[in-house]
């Protein structure tokens, strides 16, 4: 007899929970597969939800937890999420928030989720540099934290300032060298340069140009501005000519002393100097044959009207002239005294270098060389 009331408690028990998860709205094959699964706590734990399509989905994920539906629930629904991920958010105690604008970048790897998430929530770094950090297996210091902060900080050089150890310098400095290829032996890892940049084309000690490369477009300046029959680059030219007219209405007189070398050129003028001065001299006042800006067109040796000497430049009211006003026709000084390590030639007073007006106008204002220049805006 006690059996049969056992067994009448008992259906009557499952009868009840049964009614009261069709007055909650589950339909018929929802409570057929809740009563198979789940015991009587746990559906009494389900009862005290409100009805909702995606709770029987939750149910059939094999690492859910009964007392986290209320919660897996809350992050499917407000933020759109499959029902697997928010069971993974939820479990690991990872607040959505945190992570979800990462979630949208092209680097994002759902398998090191809790990786991005450790640090994303204990520094304050840019979804950005949190993938790269994990992603490139590069162990978290505050050092980054100090880099990212600075003005011309690249992601993509994040390890070599990291790994840039030499002297007493600021993060400002290390950045400052790395992104200038000073991290390199000069004429190290070199590559040719990147010919779509067009008038923002770099040519140094690390970046070259093929043998043949002529530009397309030279011409002969008149003698109105040179005595030694320059070329340079149309627009160039054209930019040129116009610094010089205004500089004759001042009083000055500015002339090319050189414009375009050809490869075989430069040739003979770094193995004239190598082999008057040796190889460690030459490369400090010339650059090897592929290395030179002299080859693109866009450079210029300036001189003023009878100083033969470019040493005896500097010294000129041109060059003064030049150094305030170069820049409103779209040249730079390249090579600068303060910055021979990162340009790798000696101070140079008389060479300037076509960019355009805008960009001679920002290096200006932001006292950048055209290393850094290339690098953080261009490259």
């Amino acid at each position: 007899m006690k059996k049969y009331l056992i067994l009448i408690v008992t259906l009557l028990l499952i009868t009840g929970c049964a009614d009261k998860l069709e007055e909650k709205g589950f339909s018929k094959d929802e409570r057929t597969y809740i009563k198979e699964n789940l015991n009587d706590d746990e559906i009494n734990k389900l009862l005290e939800l409100d009805y909702d399509k995606n709770t029987i989905n939750i149910l059939k994920e094999d690492n859910y937890n009964i007392d986290n539906i209320s919660k897996y629930l809350n992050y499917i629904n407000t933020y759109n999420l499959e029902v697997k991920d928010a069971i993974n958010y939820i479990n690991n105690d990872i607040d959505y928030e945190v992570v979800k604008s990462m979630i949208e970048l092209e680097d994002f790897n759902k398998d090191k989720l809790m990786d991005y998430y450790n640090i994303k929530k204990n520094h304050s770094l840019s979804d950005e540099l949190v993938l790269y950090i994990v992603n490139n297996n590069i162990e978290y210091s505050s050092d980054i934290e100090n880099y990212a902060k600075e003005k011309y900080f690249k992601l993509d050089n994040l390890k070599r300032y990291l790994g840039y150890n030499k002297g007493n310098n600021s993060y400002a400095n290390v950045i400052k060298l790395v992104n200038s290829n000073r991290d390199k032996t000069f004429y190290t890892d070199s590559v040719k340069t990147d010919l779509s940049k067009g008038y923002l084309l770099i040519v140094n000690k690390y970046y070259s140009l093929d043998k043949n490369y002529v530009p397309s477009n030279l011409v002969h300046l008149t003698s109105a501005y040179t005595d030694n029959g320059c070329r340079l680059e149309r627009k160039t030219y054209e930019q040129f000519k116009m610094l010089v007219d205004d500089a004759k209405k001042d009083g000055l007189y500015i002339k090319c002393r050189s414009g375009y070398r050809s490869y075989n050129d430069q040739n003979y003028i770094y193995n004239s100097y190598r082999n008057a001065h040796g190889q460690v001299w030459a490369d400090k006042y010339s650059a090897k044959p592929g290395y030179s800006e002299h080859q693109t067109g866009l450079a210029i040796d300036v001189m003023a009207s009878g100083i033969n000497n470019y040493g005896q430049f500097s010294g000129t009211k041109e060059y003064a002239w030049m150094v305030k006003n170069a820049y409103k026709y779209g040249f730079i000084l390249r090579y600068l005294e303060s910055e021979e390590n990162i340009t790798g030639y000696s101070y140079e007073s008389w060479h300037f270098r076509y960019v355009g007006v805008d960009v001679a106008t920002k290096i200006k204002n932001e006292n950048l060389t055209y290393e850094e220049y290339y690098e953080y805006y261009v490259k």
